[in-house]
């Protein structure tokens, strides 16, 4: 929400060849609640999209190397209502 920050819906992972979606619903829920952590503890209201999107694609990209030993290609989609 653009008035008060708060993630309304989401976050959506889409994967497109970095992992086997059926077998990685644990991996993926996982990183759900880091962005959702991260947006909740960041204030969202007085920032700007694209810091947004680079907090999300570092939140994400540290995580998902932590956990696999890869780097995937992020891209950050925001929804502003």
């Amino acid at each position: 929400d653009r008035e008060t920050g708060r993630v309304v819906a989401g976050p959506d992972i889409t994967t497109k060849g970095f992992v086997y979606t059926p077998e990685a619903e644990g991996l993926l829920e996982s990183a759900r609640q880091v962005v959702v952590e991260m947006l909740n503890r960041s204030s969202t209201a007085e920032v700007e999209y694209s810091f947004i999107t680079h907090k999300v694609k570092q939140a994400i990209g540290e995580y998902l190397y932590r956990q696999t030993g890869l780097r995937p290609l992020i891209l950050p989609v925001i929804t502003e209502i």
